[in-house]
């Protein structure tokens, strides 16, 4: 199968009817197109190469206010991130960004909806090995869709993507064999990024499946560079989560540097977070090696700054928080901290209205190593409802 091109300013109708089989995507980039009731069954996809990749599309984008739609989908089956033979250095002399998702891996300004991923999504290598690669890479991995953000229409005129009642079935697991140092992957279950000011809404979205990583050297130091890992949104900037779930195991593992581990939330900042809830336990291994950690039932950090409109309300966690990891090391000077709570590990936002419930547990062991000699200092919190909190208050919880 040959993904197909040119389907530019049409609306394509599937009609419910099953596609079984298919190696790959069914449209390649498509631009100003709608998308409805296609069924994908049994897929057997390889990226094979390629940094933009999903299974019904690669890339869907905008050219009008109102964004094209991508509505009543689903596809099942497998995706193998593999790019054994893509020399990064050759190709980009910046940022590269890496963009898998179980449905769609590009949304610039798509109104998602009613679809269902049921694609397990494993990435295993993203530059060829032993490459010579200066470069960021960052990859972004979701089950429904990798990259949510907007298309510029005009000057201050954009299409804006949102992603409403879609579920996730598939297991997202992320095995990078490479040691290419990787700077803020992100991934979730349902979105893996939504781009910063982007304001993606999120809205009545489910992932009931596994999502984990396993890998070296990902993610920087300090919490902007952090790897973000989650089951609903892995990071996300302004827009909005709501009335959302996540009912599946987090779980990560590791030479991580620092990492950002959330039940439904990852890293989301001047972001709504309302009546979002977990049940899936979130965990960092024994045998992983950190140096800077925040971890969360509902979210590993909700941070409002300054001027945003972000809070979090109405939010539950039910599920296990647990770092087990053997050593927890600071690489480089500078303050670094391990904050995990049953609600965030980092709040800076109104936190109202969130509950800890009673399967909460909040627990952390390990070895905490310093390896500088120049009186770093390392900082362990850890709570019930938040590790650590600052600016905004907390009521009703």
């Amino acid at each position: 199968w040959t993904p197909i091109e040119g389907f530019d300013g049409f609306t394509f109708d599937g009609g419910n009817f099953e596609i079984k089989g298919l190696n790959d995507p069914l449209f390649g980039s498509t631009t100003g197109s709608h998308i409805k009731n296609v069924k994908l069954v049994n897929v057997d996809l390889c990226s094979n190469n390629r940094d933009v990749f999903g299974a019904i599309a690669c890339k869907m984008i905008s050219v009008v206010e109102t964004p094209v739609t991508l509505t009543n989908c689903s596809a099942s089956g497998n995706m193998l991130v593999s790019n054994p033979d893509y020399e990064l250095e050759s190709s980009y002399s910046t940022a590269n960004f890496f963009r898998y998702g179980g449905l769609l891996g590009d949304a610039g300004g798509v109104a998602i909806s009613d679809c269902t991923n049921y694609v397990n999504v494993t990435v295993k290598q993203l530059n060829k090995a032993g490459a010579t690669c200066s470069i960021t890479l960052t990859p972004e991995v979701g089950g429904v869709v990798a990259h949510a953000s907007f298309a510029t229409i005009d000057t201050d005129v954009y299409a804006k993507s949102s992603v409403k009642n879609c579920n996730n079935y598939g297991t997202i697991k992320y095995e990078d064999i490479d040691t290419t140092p990787i700077y803020r992957p992100s991934i979730a279950g349902v979105v893996g990024y939504g781009t910063e000011s982007a304001e993606v809404a999120v809205d009545n979205c489910v992932n009931e499946g596994p999502v984990s990583i396993n890998a070296t050297t990902a993610g920087s130091t300090g919490s902007s560079g952090a790897l973000c890992i989650a089951g609903v949104m892995g990071r996300s900037t302004k827009g909005s989560v709501k009335n959302s779930y996540n009912k599946a195991p987090i779980t990560a593992d590791g030479t991580l540097k620092s990492i950002s581990i959330g039940g439904a939330v990852g890293y989301v900042y001047n972001v709504e977070v309302e009546n979002v809830h977990n049940t899936g336990a979130v965990l960092v291994k024994e045998s992983a090696r950190i140096n800077g950690i925040f971890a969360g039932g509902v979210g590993a950090i909700l941070y409002n700054g300054t001027g945003g409109t972000g809070y979090s309300k109405g939010c539950t966690n039910d599920a296990p928080v647990t770092v087990l990891a053997s050593t927890m090391e600071n690489y480089s000077s500078g303050k670094y901290f391990y904050r995990i709570g049953g609600i965030t590990g980092f709040g800076r936002n109104a936190l109202s209205n969130c509950v800890n419930k009673e399967n909460g547990d909040v627990y952390t062991s390990g070895n905490i190593v310093n390896v500088t000699t120049d009186g770093t200092e390392l900082a362990l919190q850890i709570a019930g409802i938040v590790g650590y909190k600052t600016v905004a208050g907390i009521t009703n919880c």
